[in-house]
C-alpha cells in the first residue's frame, strides 16, 4: 500500500511488529499528490504490467474512488505512464484508454441525468401546485376566484419552492454539475466556485427582499378582520408563480443541454465538450440571478 497526503507534509511507513503485527506510522514528509505516486517509474511500470491483456499482463482491471475532478487527474496519469510504458501508438495504449474512460463517462453521464430528472420532477409538482388557483372549492365559488384559502395554498407553493427547488439545487446537485465538468474540461479551475457563486445570489440583497415579502403577503392573507384579500396580493403571487416555472424551465434546458454534450461525443467527451460543460455550468448562476431579477420587477 502506498498513501499521498496532499494537504499535509507527511507520509507512512509500514512497520512488522511481531507482537502487533504490521501497522503504519506517520511521520514527517513531503506532500503529495495520488497522480505523482502513479507516475513513478517503478509504480508505472508495474501497472502497465496489472493493466495488460496480453500474455504477460494480468488483465486487471482498474477502479478509481473519488469525485470526478479527482479521477480526472488519476486518469491523466494513467494515459501518460501507458504513453511512456508501452508507446503512444501503441494498440496497447488504444484499448487501456477505453478501458480508462468508459466507466468514468458513463457515472457521470448517470450524474448528470439525475439531476435533470430532479429538475424535471420540481418543475412538474410545481406546475401541479399551482393548478390550484384554477379549480372551484364547491359551493358557489367560481374557478376564477381568488380566495384567501387559495392565495394561501398559493403562496405556500412559492416557499416550497424557494426552500426546495431554489435553493435545495443550488446545494449539492448543481454543485456536482460544475465538479463534473472541471473534472472532464477544466482541472485549473476552483472546485468550489459553482457553490460559492449561487450561495452568494440566494443570500444576497434582492433573496433577503423576496423573503421579506413573503412575511408582507403571508400577513395580508391571514388578516383577521375577514376581509379578501388585496388584489395587489393575487398579482404579487401570480407574478412569483410565472417567474418559479421560468426558472426552473430555463434551467430544465440548461442541464438537458449537458446530457447532449455527451450524447454527441461520448468517449471523447472530455477533449471535445469539456469546455462546453463549464461553459454550460457558468451559466447557471445567471439563471439564479435573473429569477430575482424578474421577480422584483414583476412586483415593482
Amino acid at each position: 500500500m502506498q498513501v499521498a497526503f496532499s494537504r499535509e507534509d507527511s507520509a507512512v511507513r509500514f512497520v512488522h511488529d511481531d507482537d502487533a503485527g504490521t501497522r503504519f506510522v506517520l511521520e514527517p514528509g513531503r506532500r503529495r499528490r495520488i497522480d505523482e505516486l502513479l507516475l513513478q517509474a517503478d509504480n508505472a511500470a508495474l501497472l502497465c504490467e496489472l493493466l495488460s491483456r496480453d500474455a504477460d499482463g494480468a488483465g486487471a482491471i482498474f477502479y478509481v474512488c473519488g469525485r470526478a475532478d479527482f479521477a480526472a487527474s488519476v486518469q491523466r496519469a494513467i494515459h501518460a505512464l501507458l504513453a511512456q510504458q508501452v508507446g503512444g501508438d501503441a494498440p496497447q495504449h488504444v484499448r487501456f484508454a477505453a478501458l480508462r474512460f468508459r466507466a468514468l463517462v458513463a457515472e457521470t453521464y448517470k450524474i448528470w441525468a439525475r439531476v435533470l430528472y430532479l429538475v424535471v420532477e420540481m418543475e412538474n409538482a410545481l406546475r401541479l401546485d399551482f393548478t390550484i388557483q384554477q379549480r372551484a372549492r364547491g359551493g358557489n365559488e367560481s374557478a376564477a376566484a381568488r380566495s384567501a384559502y387559495k392565495l394561501r395554498l398559493v403562496l405556500e407553493s412559492h416557499q416550497r419552492f424557494l426552500s426546495n427547488c431554489l435553493r435545495g439545487l443550488a446545494g449539492e446537485p448543481l454543485h456536482e454539475l460544475w465538479a463534473i465538468a472541471c473534472g472532464l474540461g477544466g482541472q485549473d479551475r476552483d472546485i468550489g466556485w459553482m457553490r460559492q457563486a449561487l450561495d452568494a445570489i440566494v443570500q444576497g440583497e434582492a433573496a433577503r427582499a423576496i423573503d421579506a415579502l413573503m412575511s408582507t403577503l403571508e400577513d395580508a392573507i391571514s388578516d383577521e378582520s375577514g376581509a379578501e384579500p388585496d388584489d395587489r396580493v393575487a398579482e404579487a403571487l401570480g407574478a412569483f408563480e410565472a417567474a418559479d416555472l421560468l426558472f426552473l424551465h430555463e434551467l430544465k434546458l440548461a442541464v438537458r443541454e449537458g446530457l447532449w454534450v455527451f450524447e454527441a461525443y461520448q468517449r471523447e467527451v472530455a477533449p471535445r465538450g469539456g469546455a462546453l460543460l463549464l461553459d454550460l455550468c457558468r451559466r447557471l448562476p445567471g439563471l439564479y440571478a435573473a429569477f430575482f431579477v424578474r421577480a422584483a420587477q414583476a412586483l415593482g
